[in-house]
């Protein structure tokens, strides 16, 4: 008489249950990526105290580094090591994870390791082409954009701050912070939310909206080779000589002129599609799933939280994105366009 009754009971009592767990998921779910965007926060605050640090040293008597290109430079190095390093320890802490179980310092597999590197390498010089092109002709429409002001001064002492400043520093911390802790954080709900959450970051924490795009596509790049040979190390290599060859062309021409180092240039760029072009070539003849990611959650909700929209939608309403994303944006406006 009453098997219909508890059985609708049951039904309701299983489908409330259902709904709190779904509920106390996605608050989990927000609470997660608010603890990404807090680090990120945290490597934006320091930076800032750097530059208050410099302008109070300054304004007390301390020579003003920007008078220096060397010490400019190595001013910028140590910030870069200040902020995204603590923010990467910071950020796996308050997540309760390790960096050894997020981060992949292991040999990467051979296989084709060597055409993933050129074809990147090749995609990077199709990019700064692209790049310079592109900030070229912003004028024409109107757009004034500001550029960094600081200048190559021609000495061997200048150059080599410059390249461990611009090209091995970042290419050690942002791939530690990006490529290391928050994707291996973020792949926990799928290798492409991973990738593209974490190339998005990145692009948003350049500040500019000319470089954003560029920035967030460079991202997507890295991010594709950590996951594809398992390891954070050639994604540093080719952040390594993506921006070690913007050091040695932005100094090319001290040395040996204009006209040679921008014939240089177009032979480099010419001959690195040519090998990138058939190095994809190679890689897709050899490997079928060359780009496919795995979209699977493996964590213990993955059957409530099915869509990428899902995953997507938390990601953006946590607060902290919400306040770091905020906050660079206007960020990006006084540099692009105000400053």
């Amino acid at each position: 008489m009453f098997s219909g009754r508890n059985k609708t009971l049951n039904n309701k009592n299983t489908y409330d249950f259902d709904k709190m767990y779904l509920a106390e998921q996605k608050s989990s779910l927000r609470n997660n990526f608010s603890k990404i965007g807090f680090s990120l926060l945290l490597s934006i605050v320091i930076l800032y105290l750097i530059s208050y640090g410099i302008v109070i040293g300054t304004a007390v008597g301390i020579e003003n580094p920007q008078n220096s290109f060397a010490l400019s430079n190595l001013v910028s190095a140590m910030a870069s090591i200040l902020a995204f390093i603590p923010a990467g320890f910071f950020c796996c802490a308050i997540s309760k994870e390790k960096i050894s179980s997020v981060i992949s310092f292991s040999r990467a597999k051979k296989e084709g390791l060597a055409f993933i590197l050129i074809a990147s390498f090749a995609f990077f010089m199709l990019s700064n082409y692209l790049t310079n092109l592109f900030l070229g002709n912003m004028d024409l429409i109107g757009i004034p954009v500001n550029q960094s002001s600081s200048v190559f001064e021609k000495s061997w002492l200048n150059l080599s701050v410059y390249i461990l400043s611009v090209a091995v520093i970042p290419a050690l911390t942002e791939e530690f912070l990006f490529r290391g802790v928050l994707l291996g954080i973020l792949r926990k709900y799928g290798e492409s939310f991973a990738v593209v959450t974490s190339a998005l970051l990145f692009g948003l924490m350049h500040h500019n909206f000319v470089q954003l795009p560029f920035a967030f596509v460079g991202g997507l790049v890295f991010g594709y080779v950590t996951i594809y040979t398992g390891s954070i190390v050639p994604a540093m290599i080719v952040h390594f000589a993506n921006n070690l060859f913007s050091c040695i062309f932005s100094a090319l021409p001290k040395y040996i002129g204009n006209t040679y180092s921008e014939i240089i240039y177009g032979i480099v760029v010419v001959a690195a599609l040519l090998l990138g072009i058939y190095s994809v070539y190679r890689l897709s003849k050899n490997d079928e799933k060359l780009l496919r990611f795995s979209k699977r959650t493996s964590t213990p909700y993955s059957g409530l939280i099915q869509t990428e929209k899902e995953k997507y939608r938390y990601f953006f309403q946590s607060f902290g994105i919400i306040a770091f994303t905020v906050l660079l944006l206007a960020i990006s406006v006084s540099d692009s366009f105000l400053s």
